[in-house]
C-alpha cells in the first residue's frame, strides 16, 4: 500500500479510475532503481529524486521512491537513544576549535560508549544507510507500484465485490483466514466483501487485510472487481471503481494465514483431541441457501450425521443481520458459537454456544452427543451379514453407523454367535473347539486366525497368560 496522499487516480462520470504507472514511466522506474546502492543515504537519494518531481508527476516518484525504500536493509540503529548522543554532545555550546571538539567526541564516546558522530542523528531517516538493496527489474517495480495504488484505493472502500470464474474456493479461504467479513452468491458466482470504510474500528488493521486479499485476487485467470470508494473529508460521496483482468499488477504469493483467528485455531485441535469419536472437515463444502453460498468453518462428522460449526467472532449489524437470514435457513444441524461479548439474544431459537477467549469443547462435545442421540433414536439400524467372520467394526462402516450405536441395537443371526467385536460362524466355532491351544502363543494364533482369534478364545474358556507387553500364551481353564 502507498500513503493516501500519494494515491493517483482521476474521477469520471461518478467513477473513480486509477492513474496506473505504464511502460511509458519504465524510464523513471529505471532512473530511480540506479539511485538505490548499498553504503548511500536515504537523504541523498531524495535530494537526487526533487529534481525527478519536477518532469514527473511527483506523486508517481514518491511512490516509486517509498516501495524501493521497502527493498532496502538499513544499517542497525544506535545502541542507545540519539537525541541523549545529541544532548551530550550539544550541551557543550558551540565549539570553534578542531582540537576542542575531537577531544569533546572521544569523552561522549567514552561515556556513552558508542561512535557518537556516527549515530548522532540515526534516529532520522535521511541518515539512514543503505547496507543492502534487494535488486528487481523496472516492469516488476511497476506492476507493485500499480497494484499497491489499487490497495490504497480499496482501503476507502465501503463494499468490494468480486467475480471470478475459477479460484474461488482458495479466495474465501484466504478471506477468512484474514479475518474478512464477506457474502458469497451464486449465479453469477461473487464474493461481496465489506470494505474498511463501512466499520467504526480496526479500520487500518482490515484495511491491510483487505490489501492482502487484492493479490489472489488479481491472479486468477479471469476477474472483475466493483468497489464503492468512501471520497471526501468533510461531505463524504461514493463513487464506483470498476476494474477487470488488468494485468499489469503484481500477483503473487504472500504468507498465508492458516486460520482466520486463534480462537478457531484452538477449537480445531482441542475438537481433534477430545472429540475422537467424531470427523472434523475444516472449511467444508458451501451450502446453497436460498441461490447463496454458506462458507461454514467446520462440518463435524459422524456416520451419516453431518453438524455444521460456525464460529461468529467479529460483526457490524448489517453483516450479523445478513449472517443471520442465512444461518436460519441452513436445513442441516448447525452450531454457533459466539463471542459472548455480541450478545446472545439476537440468536434465539437457534443452538449457540458462547466464549470469552476460547471455546470449551466439553460443551461442544456435550451438545454433540446429544444431538447424535436425537439422530440415531429416529433411525432405524437395520443391516445383514455374510461369511464366517464378520466384525462390527466393518459393519458399522459399511452402514456408516457409529459403533457405539452399533452396539445398543445389535441383531442375531441364525448359525452366528455373537462376540464382543464379532460375528463368527458356528461352524468355525466348531471347527475350533476340535484343537487344542494349550501352551501357543498369542501373536502366533492372530498371525494364523486373525484378531477374531482373540475373542473365540475367550468364549472357548481359554486364559491369556501375559508374558511381557506384547505377547501372551494360551491356557486352557479347569473346570
Amino acid at each position: 500500500m502507498l500513503p493516501w496522499e500519494l494515491a493517483r487516480f482521476t474521477i469520471i462520470n461518478e467513477k473513480v479510475v486509477p492513474k496506473f504507472a505504464t511502460l511509458d514511466d519504465m524510464d523513471l522506474a529505471n532512473e530511480i532503481l540506479s539511485l538505490f546502492k548499498e553504503g548511500r543515504k536515504l537523504g541523498e537519494i531524495e535530494e537526487e529524486t526533487e529534481y525527478l518531481e519536477k518532469i514527473y508527476d511527483y506523486k508517481l516518484v514518491r511512490g516509486f521512491v517509498r516501495l524501493v525504500t521497502r527493498l532496502c536493509e538499513f544499517e542497525a540503529e544506535s545502541p542507545i537513544p540519539p537525541v541523549e548522543i545529541r544532548r551530550e554532545l550539544f550541551k557543550y555550546g558551540p565549539i570553534l576549535d578542531e582540537k576542542e571538539r575531537e577531544e569533546i567526541i572521544q569523552k561522549v564516546n567514552k561515556e556513552l560508549g558508542v561512535d557518537s558522530i556516527r549515530y548522532m542523528f540515526s534516529d532520522l531517516d535521511e541518515e539512514k544507510k543503505i547496507i543492502k538493496f534487494n535488486i528487481i527489474k523496472a516492469e516488476d517495480l511497476i506492476k507493485w507500484y500499480n497494484l499497491s495504488l489499487l490497495q490504497t484505493l480499496l482501503f476507502k472502500s465501503y463494499k468490494l465485490t468480486v467475480y471470478v470464474s475459477s479460484n474461488w474456493k482458495e479466495i474465501v479461504r484466504r478471506a477468512k483466514w484474514l479475518g474478512l467479513m464477506y457474502f458469497a452468491y451464486d449465479k453469477p458466482l461473487r464474493l461481496e466483501f465489506i470494505g474498511p470504510a463501512t466499520l467504526v474500528k480496526l479500520t487500518e488493521k482490515y484495511g491491510r487485510n483487505i490489501a492482502v486479499l487484492l493479490p489472489y485476487i488479481v491472479s486468477t485467470p479471469d476477474w472483475r472487481i466493483e468497489a464503492e470508494i468512501v471520497l471526501g473529508k468533510k461531505f463524504k460521496r461514493i463513487y464506483k471503481l470498476e476494474l477487470k483482468n488488468y494485468k499489469e499488477l503484481k500477483a503473487v504469493e504472500i504468507d498465508e494465514k492458516r486460520f482466520d483467528s486463534s480462537v478457531e485455531e484452538k477449537f480445531y485441535k482441542d475438537f481433534i483431541s477430545v472429540a475422537k469419536d467424531w470427523k472434523i472437515v475444516r472449511e467444508p463444502e458451501p451450502l446453497v441457501v436460498n441461490n447463496r453460498l454458506f462458507m461454514p468453518d467446520f462440518l463435524v462428522e459422524k456416520g451419516n450425521l453431518r453438524v455444521y460449526i460456525e464460529i461468529v467472532g467479529f460483526w457490524t449489524k448489517e453483516y450479523i443481520k445478513e449472517k443471520l437470514e442465512k444461518l436460519k435457513k441452513v436445513k442441516e444441524p448447525i452450531l454457533i458459537l459466539l463471542n459472548e461479548e455480541l450478545g446472545k439474544e439476537k440468536f434465539q431459537g437457534m443452538d449457540v454456544i458462547t466464549y470469552k477467549k476460547k471455546v470449551d469443547i466439553s460443551q461442544v462435545y456435550k451438545w454433540l452427543k446429544q444431538v447424535e442421540a436425537k439422530y440415531f433414536e429416529n433411525v432405524k439400524i437395520d443391516y445383514n451379514i455374510k461369511g464366517d467372520i464378520v466384525s462390527l467394526a466393518d459393519i458399522a462402516n459399511a452402514y456408516s453407523i457409529p459403533i457405539d450405536i452399533l452396539k445398543k441395537n445389535l441383531k442375531s443371526f441364525p448359525g452366528y454367535i455373537l462376540l464382543k467385536n464379532y460375528y463368527v460362524s458356528e461352524k468355525i466355532i466348531e471347527k475350533l473347539k476340535q484343537e487344542d491351544f494349550s501352551n501357543k502363543k498369542l501373536s502366533e494364533l492372530i498371525s494364523s486366525y486373525g484378531n477374531y482369534i482373540v475373542e473365540a478364545l475367550e468364549y472357548l474358556g481359554y486364559k491369556l497368560q501375559w508374558k511381557g507387553i506384547s505377547d501372551a500364551i494360551v491356557i486352557k481353564e479347569k473346570k
